[in-house]
């Protein structure tokens, strides 16, 4: 859609304004009110006050967040990790920026901008991925590794709904170089790293548990009183037990998971829940870092850290290729495709 009159006349204006002299629009969206609410990441329901737009040179979000007034901008360097969440009925949530804030507490709040709740998302993440494709890159010469993987592409054996769903993202002329899945077992060690910690959790609620339990059956307990001398351990127990078992579901979610490279960009695909898309064009590769693990394996972080002298175990930002086998033959294969922008861009 590229017609304002879709949009309240306060909105209408509020986007002109926002419009540079002979800026084109492309696409005009608002989100959708009743799914808005739901799909908001710590921002207060305000889709009335809310708008987006695609022009020929940037995405404009007008609105959102606890702000009804802002206008937030992105050019297409800013597009070029891109992450969209698809629920049933092609409506979802499309994201342009993550930004990792620390708290007071020594940990991290996430900040999450993007065009919510929209409907058509699949086809709105093409319209910014073209839009993110006009940033002018470095030169560079066509490189024999990526052509050899062209003549016989890595894809190894995928379950039918994970192929099915990584086909679908193809776009015209985009050739898959190398595809591959998590190895579960990656994803299992890394959940047990918890289990040093709620191990210890829940024996020593059990043991509250058994010290506390007389205490259940005292005459002199009040009802409140009574409730909290259950409830509390057995929330605590609630709280240890489900987090030890949440390797064994890490591992199961490595199954839903597929890791691809094509000719265009780099892209991760869980279909655990909603299906969730990560895509990195070629300047959003520039920050991929290796961590090498047992035989060969690793993670190839494609995001960037909270800063380079943090070591990568500890990173905030923890997406890409997680658990992958030959994680140094798929660094080079994304050397070969990221591509820094041109200077003065």
């Amino acid at each position: 859609m590229t017609d304002i009159a879709i949009l309240p006349t306060l909105l209408q204006n509020r986007l002109r304004a926002a419009l540079h002299p002979g800026e084109r629009l492309v696409w005009v969206g608002r989100p959708i009110a009743a799914r808005f609410k739901g799909s908001a990441y710590g921002y207060p329901a305000l889709p009335a006050s809310t708008a987006y737009a695609i022009t020929g040179a940037r995405v404009i979000l007008l609105g959102g967040g606890d702000d009804a007034d802002s206008v937030r901008s992105y050019l297409p360097a800013q597009l070029q990790q891109l992450e969209r969440t698809e629920h049933e009925g092609g409506w979802g949530d499309l994201i342009l920026e993550t930004a990792y804030l620390s708290d007071d507490d020594g940990g991290y709040t996430a900040e999450r901008h993007g065009l919510l709740a929209i409907a058509g998302v699949r086809r709105v993440h093409g319209l910014v991925a073209a839009l993110a494709s006009t940033l002018p890159l470095a030169p560079r010469s066509a490189h024999a590794g990526v052509q050899k993987a062209l003549l016989a592409p890595a894809t190894g054996a995928l379950p039918a709904r994970l192929r099915q769903a990584l086909q679908a993202e193809l776009g015209p002329g985009e050739r898959l170089v190398w595809a591959a899945q998590p190895i579960p077992a990656s994803y299992l060690k890394k959940g047990l790293r918890k289990w040093f910690f709620f191990i210890p959790w829940t024996l020593f609620t059990l043991f509250l548990i058994v010290v506390g339990a007389p205490a259940v059956w005292n005459a002199g307990l009040g009802g409140w009183d009574r409730l909290l001398v259950i409830g509390v351990p057995v929330l605590f127990l609630w709280i240890g037990l489900h987090h030890l078992v949440q390797p064994f579901r890490m591992r199961r979610e490595a199954l839903g998971v597929v890791h691809a490279i094509t000719t265009a960009r780099a892209l991760t695909i869980d279909l655990n829940g909603a299906p969730l898309v990560r895509t990195y064009a070629p300047a959003g590769l520039v920050h991929a870092r290796c961590a090498d693990g047992p035989g060969g394996s690793g993670d190839l972080r494609l995001e960037a850290s909270a800063g380079h002298a943090i070591p990568i175990e500890r990173q905030v930002h923890r997406h890409g290729f997680m658990g992958i086998d030959k994680v140094r033959h798929v660094e080079g294969l994304i050397g070969h495709l990221k591509q820094a922008p041109a200077t003065g861009n």
